[in-house]
């Protein structure tokens, strides 16, 4: 019975340290990134973004990721003190594989339509290199006819890509 007192007594002793932690770090994260911005005011890098053309605030986003990263320490002490890693270990990689998949399909997606395309034009006779042609009020001579994009040159001498994408509309 005395084991089990001692052992509810140490689990509510590390979920009030582990609250502790969660409390620290977020009032932490809070103040620092109040300080950072107004630290990076002094260096005036919003003012030189706007001279620029830029209208985002780099000292903000500095801030903030330097409080995101504070976050997550504050959330990895928190967990760890709560024994529970492993959990945040998976998933940790299962938002990285996430992340990573997010990112593949972003891409693709630009290439799938690009292809097919490409495949269907490649055995069509308009579309073989050293024919003139006109796209989108650009003339010139096809040099290459790629899977992705059809290179021709104008005549001036410039090399203008066009994504096959844009070619399907032709």
């Amino acid at each position: 019975m005395w084991a089990l007192v001692q052992s509810i007594e140490n689990q509510m002793y590390n979920v009030m340290v582990a609250f502790l932690i969660l409390f620290i770090g977020l009032i932490f994260g809070i103040i620092s990134q109040k300080i950072i911005v107004k630290i990076l005011n002094n260096f005036s890098l919003d003012l030189m973004l706007k001279k620029k053309g830029k209208t985002y605030s780099l000292e903000k986003l500095i801030s903030q990721i330097i409080a995101g990263i504070i976050y997550f320490i504050t959330a990895i002490l928190f967990l760890n003190q709560l024994k529970v890693t492993n959990i945040l270990a998976y998933a940790l990689l299962g938002l990285i594989l996430l992340i990573i998949s997010v990112i593949i399909i972003l891409g693709i997606k630009n290439i799938i339509p690009n292809l097919i395309v490409g495949m269907k034009k490649s055995h069509q006779k308009k579309w073989l290199p050293g024919k003139i042609i006109k796209i989108n009020g650009v003339e010139g001579k096809i040099e290459k006819n790629g899977w992705t994009e059809v290179i021709i040159r104008t005549k001036e001498g410039k090399k203008i890509y066009i994504p096959n994408s844009l070619i399907s509309k032709h």
